[in-house]
Parts: C-alpha cells; structure tokens; sequence
C-alpha cells in the first residue's frame, strides 16, 4: 500500500476524491436522522390523523395566531401541579402556535399540524444543519 492510498487501493487518491467520499459521509448523516420523522408525517397525513387532547389545543391555538385572540402564553405547564402555592405556570411562549399557524391554516387539522412540528423537528437539529452547510459550501468552492 502506497501513501495516498486507501483501502489498499493501486492507484492514488486524490484529494478531491477523498472529499467527495466524505461529503457522501456528511450527507447520509444529515438524511438519516430525517427519515423517522418523514415516515411519522406521511403515516399521520395519509391515516387522516385527528388531534385529541393537548395536540387540539396547540392547534386551536395555532388558528388564534392573528386573531383578536392572538396567544400571548404558552401551553399550561405541569409544573403548576407540583407547586404548593397554587400558582399557574406556563411555558415561556407561544412561539409554536405561530410556527404552527401556516402549516395549520393551508392544510387543516391533522395534516397542518403533523407537517408543521414535523418541519419544525426536523430543520431545527443543529448538528445536521452544520453540517449540510459545510457540505453545501464545499460543493460550491470545488466548482468555483
């Protein structure tokens, strides 16, 4: 085996071929953690998943986004439960009715909902998203 060489290869390897094989590396592991949370959003799309409980009411509140009963608290929290003080406590905000508003409004109950938190699950994972961006700005040096 000669240096340069992988895998006990005859020729030399060049390092343009190396990064192609890593970029290949790089991009089956930001596609694979992807996979369950497609698969959970096609199956509650195509079934005509119907929200219950606490997923109705993100979803209410989701279509109170831009109302005159716009959302200014998060869900209930069940930490209010382990108090002795009786104090209601909430989650800090209602962000995710308002990234739920769109997907909610544009395809309805169940399938606004599950391809919401479903795009919101999946582009929010900062590892993978560093990682598609080193691979994408590669890609564009190596054509430059």
């Amino acid at each position: 085996m000669r240096v340069g060489c992988w895998d006990g290869e005859a020729q030399p390897v060049s390092i343009r071929q190396r990064f192609e094989r890593v970029d290949a590396l790089v991009a089956l592991a930001v596609a694979l953690p992807a996979i369950p949370i497609i698969v959970a959003v096609v199956r509650a799309i195509s079934q005509r998943w119907i929200p219950i409980g606490d997923q109705a009411l993100l979803e209410i509140r989701a279509r109170d986004v831009l109302t005159a009963h716009h959302p200014l608290l998060g869900t209930a929290s069940s930490a209010a439960l382990s108090g002795e003080n009786g104090v209601a406590l909430n989650h800090p905000g209602p962000l995710m009715f308002d990234v739920l508003t769109l997907p909610v409004r544009v395809f309805g109950g169940g399938a606004g909902k599950a391809g919401g938190l479903g795009g919101a699950a999946d582009g929010h994972d900062p590892p993978r998203t560093a990682a598609s961006r080193r691979a994408r700005n590669r890609h564009q040096a190596s054509k430059a």
